[in-house]
């Protein structure tokens, strides 16, 4: 093998490992901001302790999606 096919082979390898251990970040970062965007609507109408929840879990979330941005 040449190197110009070993690091083909690394890049696809190292990309697959990428998506299996992270996934699509961006997509789920989108997803709950989204989710963040709708919450805080609802919150401006009606206090819920439910959705006050709810929102604390998806910025805990979101906090740990930035923090594997980070490591990419």
């Amino acid at each position: 093998m040449d190197w110009l096919c070993r690091l083909h082979t690394f890049k696809n390898l190292a990309s697959d490992w990428s998506h299996h251990c992270f996934g699509n970040i961006f997509h789920s970062k989108r997803r709950i901001l989204a989710h963040l965007e709708g919450i805080d609507r609802r919150l401006i109408n009606n206090a819920n302790r439910g959705i006050q929840k709810l929102r604390c879990k998806l910025w805990q979330d979101l906090q740990n999606i930035l923090d594997q941005e980070e490591m990419i």
